[in-house]
């Protein structure tokens, strides 16, 4: 519950900024996004299994750019419990990544975004072959991510993440899976 709280607190955070900020528009349109990672709320719906859904490093990002090209800041989080341990267990994770979005229309609706960014990680990726307590990493993130376009502003999408980087062991080679539904919602200047 303190996850979705602070979810809704960066989300207010950036429709005010949005406001404030958003109205310098030049000759090529910018445009600002964010991205909630909604598959908690959709595990809420339609229950995938008994244990804690894993959901994949990051819960918010924040895009900005022109000419489908984004300048990208993503963050993800929780501070879990840690009275029971397994491969689904609900332990304190913190992701964070810094890079950048390239957008391709596919066909009509259906888009795919493709993203390099550093990123920094400790207590595991919230994913499946990366929820290790104590792993801790720092390095490059590629992600990919098909979607689709629902309106001018909304759009959905499953982001897969290969994670190259320096562990809390050695050299890590991580691959987390598409498994977060993202909502992404496209703010516009008038």
């Amino acid at each position: 519950m303190s996850t979705l709280k602070n979810i809704s607190i960066v989300v207010l955070i950036l429709f005010a900024s949005t406001a404030i900020f958003g109205q310098d528009e030049s000759v090529y349109e910018k445009h600002r996004e964010v991205s909630l990672n909604m598959s908690g709320l959709v595990a809420q719906f339609v229950p995938f299994s008994d244990n804690q859904l894993l959901t994949g490093p990051f819960d918010v990002t924040w895009l900005s750019g022109r000419n489908n090209t984004y300048f990208r800041m993503s963050i993800g989080g929780n501070i879990g419990s840690q009275e029971q341990f397994g491969p689904n267990t609900d332990f304190g994770h913190l992701a964070i990544g810094v890079g950048f979005t390239k957008r391709r229309i596919v066909y009509k609706n259906w888009i795919y975004e493709s993203s390099v960014m550093g990123m920094g990680y400790a207590g595991g990726l919230n994913s499946p072959n990366a929820n290790a307590e104590d792993g801790g990493g720092l390095g490059v993130g590629i992600g990919f991510a098909p979607g689709y376009e629902i309106s001018n502003r909304v759009r959905i999408n499953a982001e897969a993440i290969l994670f190259l980087g320096l562990g809390t062991n050695a050299l890590q080679i991580i691959f987390v899976p598409p498994i977060a539904v993202n909502l992404k919602y496209r703010f516009i200047s008038n």
